[in-house]
């Protein structure tokens, strides 16, 4: 998904924005690669770092993952999880997350 939002983005771009570290971020990377998503070449700029980008197939599947957030929405209606409580809850999940996020630039 930060792909679709922007492409060609370092590593650690990607784990920063994911509050993930690079080194977890990495094998999966690698996975999605070996499944022809994206592809990693190394920065013009700078060798060390590591660009990654969407292949045709990555862009692809945009569309079938725009279908995610419906069937999750319905899925929690069926089990009695309704609007008002996500408004609710959302910004709290916000909240706890970035409470809970120790980065170290």
């Amino acid at each position: 998904m930060v792909l679709w939002e922007q492409d060609g983005q370092t590593v650690n771009a990607i784990a920063r924005r994911l509050y993930l570290e690079s080194n977890t971020l990495t094998p999966l990377i690698k996975r999605m690669e070996a499944m022809k998503i994206v592809t990693r070449r190394k920065g013009k700029e700078d060798g060390r770092q590591t660009i990654v980008s969407l292949t045709e197939h990555g862009r692809a599947l945009e569309h079938e993952a725009a279908k995610i957030p419906d069937c999750l929405s319905k899925t929690l209606l069926e089990k009695g999880f309704d609007g008002e409580e996500a408004a609710i809850l959302m910004p709290i999940l916000d909240h706890l997350i970035a409470a809970l996020t120790c980065r170290h630039e």
